[in-house]
């Protein structure tokens, strides 16, 4: 557990925030005391949520695309990697089927072209590649679920 005297942002009032471990306080926070943190907690509640950050099933592109786009991101990445750091990649665990007895394949990728503002993510079983799901970031409205803007 490591644990932290500092300044409450607000009041100014000194207190322990506890960075992990546990049994922190309900309203544990490094930059408000937990009476401040609760205050606004408090407050925001009360302001309706509008918009959420989901991952959508789209036909934007297919597949084919997506493939593409990785192949010339990974080219563009090594062209200007002048630094020699490997590329990061996000991870995603499988699943496994046992009947087919296979796991998924799952890429995040980031678009290109006319989707250059737009990330992916695309999800299937090897042998029913077909069957492919894909998946784009975007903020929709909570009310009526319409997409307000793609997020990267």
């Amino acid at each position: 557990m490591r644990t932290q005297i500092t300044y409450c942002k607000n009041c100014g009032q000194v207190y322990n925030f506890q960075g992990s471990g546990h049994g922190a306080d309900l309203y544990n926070d490094h930059e408000y005391c937990p009476k401040c943190k609760e205050a606004i907690t408090l407050a925001l509640n009360k302001i309706p949520i509008k918009t959420v950050v989901k991952w959508i099933a789209t036909h934007l592109v297919t597949l084919e695309q997506l493939e593409q786009f990785e192949i010339d991101n990974n080219s563009e990445y090594l062209k200007n990697n002048k630094g020699g750091f490997p590329r990061v990649m996000r991870v995603f665990p499988e699943t496994f089927n046992v009947e087919l007895n296979e796991g998924t394949i799952t890429r995040e990728v980031y678009g290109r072209n006319e989707h250059h503002d737009k990330v992916f993510v695309y999800h299937y079983y090897p042998s029913k590649k077909e069957d492919v799901v894909i998946r784009v970031k975007a903020r929709v409205n909570v009310k009526d679920n319409i997409i307000i803007r793609y997020e990267r």
